[in-house]
């Protein structure tokens, strides 16, 4: 079939209408159309009994109405006639009717015009082939394609009801509207000739320069650009999608705001946000989600889920805002709005202070080194000579430079810092932060992640659960390897504490402590933790037949620990070092637990469904 069902039940209408419309009864005795002029009047009895031809300058008038042409047939007695050539009628001030031949009832004042049929009214114009048009409810139908034009736009259909009295045209099947900013493509649509406003019912494309529009339901302003769309809605912006129930939509602002069943996609970035709410900011390539949003990063081999109170997405520019004095104003306007919307939502998430104090402090003093089954070995001053710092040890544990990322990236920038080729994206979640991916898992109140260096920070009472382990710290930032998609370390500021169930006993906890520690995160397994100021440590020691021996229990200002599958496997004593390893029996339980010893294990989440309240389906195809 060429059509499909909502198409032929609008054929129907419209057929059942007109002919409805053609059969109604007049209310009074119907006035007979008058002759006003012709160069030759001829009657044929013979062969049109009651018929006369009228050739030359003939006019009409029917009411207020004229009606011209070249040649007409004139049936007195039925009040009809036929028009030929250069058919012209004058209705009123404002609407005209041209064709090649017309046919006119004039009980009925219905007009049915053939061949080049042009209808003006005011601004907009209708071209067909064929046309009917009632009089009397002012109402013009096509049933083989129409096209109309006015000052903004141009549509075309193959079935049309132009409504003149109320400035309204009705499309039905194959629907095209067109102007030099978009092309709507629809099975239904509704145009408000005075207000350029379009209605579309059914699925409706929107094709523009910068996106890709597909609603079932909803309307457009062809002179503000501003949209509203109420059903299975979605935006597409290149490699970016948003869906939602509702959209408004102002394309010269570049601004979308979006309500229920929120869906923001993009493939190139592999993110997906989902919210009940949403705001998409074009200009700034930025989304914000204020309520339930849950957000997933794709890795190779892994996904990344997340959800707080407040999210969002944003580019990671150059340049602040104050760079961008070329910005044009709908560019100022969105950043403004941004802005705006970004302080709300860090208001009390204030930045970490630096906790690490002076971390070039180079050690004299002899070293320890306290091995797995307990035993202490002295190592030579030497190792002072080999550059063996705190500095070093960055170097060794893979963070050079970590101590930047304190400040978190610019929020927005000016037009000349977002580049198409830039990428990456900034994501911030604030309050009651939970994510979860298969290594790892976690809690915090706000986070950071900057796809560019792969630093995820995180604040408000971090905890990270990593296999046996449970990390925590004022504030924690996880730096990723971008060429290899792995995790490579990570940096505890301030209260730093890591807990690891002891294989042997999950009721026993080594635990290590300090001001600042940093680690080495091979494989997925953190396998060395420096730590940096009152270092601390609690460990079961086994001997070679894996017999535990007792709990060593270290000091240290500064210490570097080696760990294998959550298992401390030795540990260097940099600076001031003492320990003990103690019989298990003759310890209390308290002295088993370090200082600010907190189990949070309960708190951990097990998989997606964790994250996002119920089974998860991740489908980035659209």
């Amino acid at each position: 079939m060429k059509y499909r069902i909502l198409p032929l039940f609008a054929l129907c209408v419209v057929l059942l209408t007109v002919y409805a419309s053609w059969g109604q009864p007049q209310g009074k005795k119907q006035s007979k159309v008058r002759i006003d002029n012709a160069d030759l009047i001829s009657n044929n009895e013979d062969m049109a009994p009651g018929v006369q031809v009228l050739t030359g300058n003939v006019r009409f008038y029917h009411g207020n109405t004229l009606m011209t042409c070249d040649k007409a047939e004139y049936n007195r007695g039925q009040n009809t006639f036929f028009a030929y050539g250069n058919v012209h009628v004058n209705e009123g001030d404002t609407l005209t009717l041209d064709s090649d031949y017309m046919h006119y009832t004039g009980d009925e004042q219905l007009i049915k015009a053939y061949g080049n049929v042009v209808l003006v009214n005011k601004t907009t114009t209708l071209r067909t082939d064929t046309l009917d048009y009632e009089r009397l409810t002012q109402k013009a139908y096509y049933f083989n394609g129409a096209t109309i034009t006015d000052d903004k736009n141009t549509l075309k259909s193959v079935i049309g009801i132009y409504y003149v009295a109320d400035d309204v045209v009705d499309f039905f099947i194959d629907v095209d509207a067109q102007s030099p900013d978009y092309r709507m493509y629809s099975d239904t649509m509704h145009y408000h000739t005075v207000t350029k406003v379009i209605e579309v019912e059914g699925p409706t494309n929107i094709i523009g320069e910068q996106n890709h529009i597909y609603t079932e339901r909803g309307t457009y302003d062809t002179r503000t650009e501003i949209s509203d769309f109420y059903k299975n809605s979605k935006i597409i912006y290149d490699n970016r999608m948003l869906r939602a129930d509702t959209i408004h939509y102002d394309r010269f602002a570049g601004y979308a705001r979006a309500k229920s069943n929120v869906e923001m996609q993009d493939t190139l970035r592999r993110i997906a946000v989902f919210g009940d709410r949403a705001e998409y900011f074009e200009l700034r390539d930025s989304v914000i989600i204020p309520l339930n949003p849950k957000a997933a990063y794709i890795m190779q081999g892994d996904t990344l889920y997340m959800r707080s109170d407040t999210m969002m997405v944003t580019p990671r520019p150059a340049e602040k805002l104050s760079a961008a004095g070329s910005d044009s104003p709908s560019l100022q306007k969105g950043n403004e709005a941004l802005k705006k919307a970004i302080e709300a939502m860090e208001k009390g998430s204030g930045s970490p202070a630096d906790t690490t104090g002076n971390e070039n402090d180079t050690t004299s003093a002899a070293h320890s080194v306290v091995l797995a089954d307990g035993n202490v070995a002295q190592v030579r001053d030497t190792l002072a000579a080999k550059e063996d710092s705190v500095a070093r040890q960055d170097e060794d544990a893979g963070i050079p430079g970590m101590d930047s990322v304190n400040a978190a990236p610019p929020l927005y920038a000016g037009s000349d810092t977002l580049k198409k080729d830039d990428s990456l994206r900034v994501l911030r979640a604030f309050h009651n932060v939970k994510y979860y991916k298969k290594d790892m898992s976690g809690l915090c109140d706000s986070i950071f992640y900057d796809q560019h260096t792969g630093v995820m920070d995180m604040f408000g009472t971090p905890v990270i659960f990593s296999d046996q382990n449970q990390i925590t710290a004022d504030t924690i930032t996880l730096k990723r390897d971008m060429k290899r998609e792995v995790m490579d370390s990570v940096l505890l500021r301030s209260n730093a504490f890591i807990i690891a169930r002891d294989e042997k006993d999950r009721n026993a906890y080594n635990q290590i402590k300090g001001t600042v520690m940093k680690g080495k995160i091979i494989d997925d397994d953190l396998r060395i933790v420096n730590i940096i100021g009152n270092a601390e440590t609690i460990y079961y020691s086994y001997n070679d037949k894996n017999v535990r021996i007792g709990i060593n229990r270290s000091l240290a200002s500064l210490m570097r620990v080696f760990l294998k599958e959550s298992r401390i496997q030795g540990i260097w004593f940099l600076k001031s070092p003492s320990g003990v390893l103690g019989d298990e029996t003759d310890m209390v339980e308290e002295t088993k637990r370090l200082r600010g010893f907190n189990l949070r294990f309960e708190e951990r989440p097990l998989g997606p469904p964790d994250i996002w309240g119920g089974e998860v389906h991740l489908n980035l195809n659209y």
